[in-house]
């Protein structure tokens, strides 16, 4: 996993960071910047419903990178869909748990 980390689908993290630096020196000319918002927010709803995001540090890092470009306001809903993944994520991992233990112990009583 740290390989991974260190290299992500065949791009060093310095290559990432610069690539992402290029992305946002090309967002400071925007005029429209709403509309980069909405394409982003859609897209990254997309690979974090699909788990197809190449790492959730190169989303972060890229949203860090908007919101000290635009400021708080333009990334809230951008960080807020990490954490609605995450409560999501721990939700279904805590309802498995509850299954499975649940099963587990009227397997324990059918037994007795």
């Amino acid at each position: 996993k740290q390989w991974y980390q260190r290299r992500v689908r065949g791009i060093s993290e310095q290559e990432l960071e610069r690539v992402l630096d290029q992305t946002i020196v090309l967002f400071k000319f925007l005029q429209d910047k709403d509309i980069f918002e909405r394409y982003y927010k859609q897209h990254l709803a997309k690979r974090l419903l699909n788990n197809r995001s190449i790492s959730d540090d190169a989303e972060k890092n890229m949203i860090s990178k908007l919101k000290t470009e635009c400021g708080c306001q333009f990334t809230c809903k951008l960080e807020g869909m990490f954490k609605d993944v995450n409560i999501s994520n721990t939700a279904n991992e805590n309802y498995k748990n509850y299954i499975k233990n649940k099963a587990g112990s009227s397997e324990a009583g059918s037994s007795s």
